[in-house]
């Protein structure tokens, strides 16, 4: 049996996350992101639309940030973004970013994620109770911040690879399935997930456990990613419950 695949972030080249100097390096630094893959969230937004204003999200493998900051722009003020990664993350200004250190496979983690969205139904009494002192409850009334799940899940994770073509590949497939237990877990009914993966032959094994748990999928290579890379993402739909 195969070794459990160990994740790594993202490699950057300084502290802005920038790697390789094309067109879509030079678009992320002119926007203020940190790393050119914000284009990759950006473009798969603007093909399927799964993201919406004021859900909560949960991004995994977040650094250096570039998806993050997406992701704060989609679901707006009224919205809410956990980032999980294995390094930490530097400070944002959006007071809707929350980042966390921690390692997706293990249950220490699962309990940070868990106590996270127990924060966020707090925030959401909070805003309630407010309300009704104030005597305009009804007036920009969010409901998701009561909600016990996330609404959206995103991933950007990738193994360490290894230049081995179909071990890198078999990792990006055991990772993704990783991601759908999480998903499972903490996505509420209807949510979408979308989650990057290697393209081999262990990706029918991926697409066949997410058409178990979601009502559509597909797999979408936007535009920013390199031509020669093996990478796409698998975009679920409507998660079943």
């Amino acid at each position: 049996m195969k070794k459990k695949p160990k994740i790594i972030a993202p490699r950057v080249a300084n502290k802005a996350g920038y790697q390789v100097q094309d067109v879509w390096f030079h678009k992320a630094k002119a926007a203020g992101y940190r790393a050119r893959s914000a284009f990759k969230l950006l473009q798969i937004q603007e093909e399927v639309e799964i993201i919406k204003p004021g859900m909560i999200a949960l991004d995994l493998g977040c650094a250096p940030g570039s998806w993050l900051q997406v992701l704060s722009k989609l679901v707006g003020e009224n919205g809410r973004i956990l980032g999980i990664d294995l390094q930490e993350v530097s400070r944002f200004a959006q007071k809707n970013i929350t980042t966390m250190v921690g390692d997706m496979t293990i249950a220490e983690t699962h309990a940070k994620i868990q106590a996270y969205l127990g924060s966020i139904r707090e925030e959401g009494k909070e805003i309630e109770k407010t309300k009704e002192e104030a005597g305009i409850w009804g007036l920009n009334d969010n409901k998701k911040l009561k909600t016990k799940y996330f609404q959206i899940i995103t991933s950007d994770v990738a193994p360490k690879t290894t230049g081995r073509n179909d071990d890198d590949q078999y990792n990006s497939a055991m990772l993704c399935l990783e991601v759908l237990k999480i998903g499972e877990r903490f996505l509420a009914p209807g949510g979408n997930l979308v989650m990057k993966i290697f393209r081999g032959r262990d990706l029918s094994l991926v697409l066949s456990q997410a058409k178990k748990q979601y009502k559509k999928i597909q797999c979408i290579k936007p535009p920013a990613c390199r031509d020669r890379s093996f990478e796409e993402y698998v975009v679920c739909q409507g998660f079943k419950g």
